[in-house]
């Protein structure tokens, strides 16, 4: 029991790790929105709209073919696999 609770603890930091990485990569776009770029020049103003836009897509982690790694991927995960545990001890 003591080994199951570390390796479910360590998964879900780990997902909340990366639901950080996620959450944080969303508000680059604002950030560098809040700052001064309508006092600079042209080029920097370019720079600045490209970096917005290339923030729009979020940064994330992805864990092959279950999608981005998030809190709710994990839950929904272990979620499944106790079902499922719970069914083939039941159908003993």
């Amino acid at each position: 029991m003591v080994f199951l609770t570390v390796i479910f603890t360590e998964i879900y930091f780990l997902g909340w790790t990366c639901n950080g990485i996620q959450d944080q990569s969303f508000r680059v776009a604002e950030r560098i929105y809040a700052i001064q770029w309508y006092d600079k020049g042209k080029d920097f103003k370019v720079m600045v709209e490209m970096m917005m836009m290339r923030a729009q897509k979020p940064s994330n982690i992805k864990i092959g073919p279950l999608g981005v790694m998030t809190v709710n991927t994990i839950v929904s995960t272990v979620q499944t696999a106790y079902s499922f545990i719970t069914l083939m001890l039941n159908l003993r």
